[in-house]
């Protein structure tokens, strides 16, 4: 079965604007990389890049595409999948060229493999993690190729990838088929990524009982049977090992309908994200872990990339069941402080962690010869926006994300072509329909306090019910609606019992360019209110930057993710 969404997601194509920026960044980065050399370790497993074959399959990349590292072939997994996003949101045939290769050559390789084995690395890997014997994360891994097969699929067209995964699977079903309850329990405590999510995906487009059979095999009950108990099983244990986890969870309830497994996404999300303190970037985590007390954890190693990926995934899955406001916000606020702080706006370089420490700088890695999992996952990022921003629900258009977008949607019996810019106090939304009546539903974003909505000009009194404006009539021609939210300058606590806080512009989290930590006078409140927002852009603070002035004390405000090289300071202590 296929679960009823609340919301489902609207092919929206990107406008300019700044994400449109970061997305062109990406897409030339992606560009530049040899999807032959991505493929190496694959040739590799399967025999085929020997001595005699240098000029058919030529070398590796470097860091965690190196031979003698467990984890190497994960990028392609990640970099096909991106491959799909573009070609399916941005119609970029390249891409899907390129992903198209790689998946012939991981045809070939699967002829030349055994038992229809299509990984980068070999199954006694696995054989050793059944031993209890240590091996770096290959479930994980093994995800990431299945994961990539499965995108060109869906959003590629490419029958010949489903065909790939769908005869690898069976060495899974065997494999996993000889183990008793125990023992399956074990190897999902081996950090099996997002396994469970692509046996429910590959569950969902084939019918085929046996990919039920293996979801149910990888639910990792040692973690979310407590959870679902009432039991915080989360806190210092690895925080990106069990976020794809709960993706599992998620796919699994949407595609059988086990209560079981909604159960296990809520009890996640409750003690991951909604009782878990946050940074003021929405991140929860430091050197990879789950974390309790911020107070004591503001490092150099915050915010692991990959854990916000998989979180703006995870609020996606809540957000689509039960259309509440709250996970958009969540959403927004990571795509800001995290989808763009973590990349660098000139050089498509990445940051793994993202310093939260007073006097940081943050770490860009080598985009050639790292291959870092936050690479993989951030090339996924910057290429999706498109299913993130519009959903719709039966008669009614959700807007969700304020990005730029146009999109033709199927909606009160015709199509009505929807588009949105960022305008000079807001957001600019232009709706082409002949006579449709459908619901334009708008986000009020949680840090708003107000708005102003006015449609072809005319000031409207609609006011806005859990989150959500709907604006409810027969739309013909065109029409033109701007929504402007109460943008302001907020103050965020890093802890109640903390004297310590960070600014955020709208969801924009505000960094001072500062070589340490640097203390302010007066409450937080009022050095919020003391702080000149006139000349920042409502609605894009693309260029914005404003000045604390505080006692003698001045520092330049700028957004976080237009930070590249300089030092920065993100949490003020405020003494009174």
């Amino acid at each position: 079965m296929n679960m009823q969404k609340n919301l489902k997601p609207v092919e929206a194509r990107l406008r300019r604007s700044l994400f449109s920026e970061r997305m062109e960044l990406n897409r030339h980065y992606m560009k530049s990389l040899d999807e032959r050399r991505l493929m190496a370790s694959y040739f590799m497993e399967a025999g085929l890049n020997s001595n005699i074959h240098l000029d058919s399959f030529p070398k590796h990349y470097g860091g965690w595409e190196e031979p003698d590292w467990q984890v190497r072939g994960a990028f392609a997994g990640h970099y096909m999948s991106a491959c799909a996003y573009l070609h399916h949101f941005e119609k970029d045939g390249e891409m899907k060229r390129r992903g198209d290769l790689m998946v012939d050559y991981l045809a070939l390789c699967q002829k030349e493999n055994e038992h229809n084995w299509a990984g980068s690395i070999p199954p006694v890997y696995l054989e050793r993690i059944a031993r209890d014997k240590w091996v770096w994360a290959p479930q994980y891994m093994i995800h990431k190729t299945f994961m990539g097969l499965i995108d060109m699929y869906r959003y590629a067209n490419n029958e010949k990838a489903l065909s790939i995964a769908d005869a690898w699977a069976d060495w899974f079903v065997s494999w996993t088929g000889r183990f008793d309850s125990e023992r399956l329990a074990k190897l999902a405590d081996w950090e099996s990524g997002g396994l469970m999510e692509s046996w429910a995906d590959l569950y969902a487009i084939t019918g085929d009982e046996k990919y039920k059979t293996l979801a149910s095999r990888y639910y990792r009950k040692n973690l979310f049977d407590p959870l679902i108990s009432g039991e915080d099983a989360l806190t210092h244990r690895h925080a990106n090992t069990s976020i794809p986890e709960a993706h599992g969870c998620a796919r699994a309830y949407e595609t059988t309908g086990e209560e079981k497994y909604r159960k296990a996404v809520e009890a996640f999300w409750h003690f991951g994200m909604e009782t878990r303190a946050a940074w003021a970037t929405g991140g929860q985590n430091n050197r990879e872990a789950w974390v309790s007390d911020l107070t004591e954890n503001l490092s150099a190693s915050t915010q692991e990339f990959c854990t916000v990926y998989n979180s703006v995934r995870l609020a996606d899955y809540l957000l689509c069941w039960t259309g509440e406001a709250k996970y958009a916000d969540y959403i927004e606020r990571l795509l800001y402080n995290g989808y763009l702080a973590q990349q660098n706006r000139e050089t498509a370089q990445y940051c793994y962690f993202l310093p939260m420490a007073g006097g940081s700088k943050k770490k860009w890695e080598d985009k050639y010869n790292t291959f870092y999992c936050c690479i993989g996952t951030m090339v996924q990022a910057q290429s999706s926006y498109g299913d993130k921003i519009a959903y719709q629900n039966k008669d009614t258009v959700v807007i969700s994300q304020y990005i730029p977008f146009g999109a033709d949607i199927s909606v009160g019996g015709g199509v009505a072509a929807v588009s949105m810019d960022f305008c000079e106090a807001g957001y600019e939304i232009a709706v082409g329909a002949p006579n449709l009546e459908f619901t334009l539903r708008l986000r009020l974003p949680g840090w708003s306090k107000g708005f102003g909505l006015f449609i072809d000009g005319e000031p409207q009194g609609i006011p806005a019910k859990d989150g959500w404006i709907d604006i409810a009539r027969v739309w013909g021609g065109k029409t033109a609606v701007r929504f402007v939210p109460e943008y302001r300058m907020a103050p965020v606590s890093l802890d109640a019992r903390d004297s310590r806080h960070a600014f955020c512009y709208g969801p924009v989290l505000m960094a001072g360019l500062s070589d340490g930590e640097h203390s302010l006078y007066g409450s937080a409140e009022k050095v919020a209110d003391s702080i000149d927002t006139g000349k920042m852009a409502f609605a894009d603070p693309r260029g914005g930057g404003t000045y604390i002035q505080n006692k003698g004390n001045s520092f330049k405000l700028v957004p976080l993710y237009k930070i590249t090289d300089e030092s920065y300071q993100i949490y003020f202590p405020c003494i009174e």
